[in-house]
């Protein structure tokens, strides 16, 4: 969705400590790599279409069965007052980068993504148009993601991000 600055930083804010410990449950086998390829970039999903295993923009969009085991992680999306698309977790491998893109699929003209680090470093840097920001743990933002966008771990530790996909609502603005 189109914002009008590239980086807006929400005004709510979680425990990742407590997120952090939530998601040690899960193994490796539960990450998949990135529908795109982008390397050192996986993901484990809670909300698809169908709830199954997949990264479908469109569907009926489910819970995965591993979202009732992440009671606080359901309580996070339903801080934000609005409707959950798809929503996962992204990790970004150290040393790894997503390169500059931008998201331009018709789905993103009504929906934006929402951001709360979980695992990350000063040396995980987001740029977004002529910005860059650290986004600290336990923040949340979103930006305009028609705009071209890249992120770095140029640190040597995973980067782990939930992100939430969503139409938005006045609650949440």
């Amino acid at each position: 969705m189109r914002t009008p600055h590239p980086f807006i930083k929400l005004p709510l804010s979680f425990d990742y400590a407590k997120l952090a410990e939530e998601i040690e449950q899960f193994s490796e086998d539960d990450w998949r790599p990135h529908p795109q390829g982008f390397l050192g970039n996986s993901s484990l999903i809670f909300v698809s279409a169908n709830g199954e295993e997949n990264y479908d923009l469109t569907g009926s969009m489910q819970p995965s069965p591993r979202l009732s085991k992440t009671p606080y992680i359901q309580q996070v999306m339903d801080s934000f007052s609005t409707v959950v698309g798809r929503t996962r977790l992204m990790r970004l491998a150290p040393g790894a980068s997503v390169d500059k893109h931008t998201d331009s699929h018709y789905f993103w003209r009504n929906h934006l993504r929402i951001h709360i680090p979980i695992k990350t470093t000063e040396e995980v840097a987001f740029r977004c148009g002529p910005e860059e920001v650290h986004m600290a743990a336990g923040e949340s933002w979103t930006f305009n993601n028609w705009l071209p966008h890249s992120v770095s771990n140029r640190s040597d530790q995973d980067r782990i991000h939930l992100i939430i996909d969503t139409v938005g609502s006045a609650a949440l603005w």
